[in-house]
């Protein structure tokens, strides 16, 4: 039996991992959330971000802020390892 032509079993595997990375990306998650639940205009966000996605969540609610023209109130960014912190107004 031939089998149909296509992606080697290598690219179909990498193809697969790689989709399955991007659809837990916590980034484009927490934008997302931000874009349909943070209230409209130009209210102060503060964060609260904890666990090991802290900082990306972190880090893509402040660049949401910016481009949206917000101000960060504050916030706690809580992560297991040490990191540069991605905004000024976070610990």
């Amino acid at each position: 039996m031939k089998t149909p032509a296509g992606p080697s079993d290598a690219a179909l595997l990498r193809e697969l991992y790689d989709a399955a990375v991007a659809a837990v990306n916590p980034g484009p998650a927490t934008v997302a959330a931000l874009a349909r639940h943070a209230p409209s205009g130009t209210r102060p966000l503060w964060i609260l971000a904890l666990g090991k996605a802290a900082v990306p969540m972190a880090t893509a609610a402040a660049r949401f802020a910016r481009r949206t023209g917000r101000r960060l109130a504050g916030g706690l960014v809580v992560a297991p390892d040490a990191a540069p912190t991605p905004d000024a107004a976070l610990p």
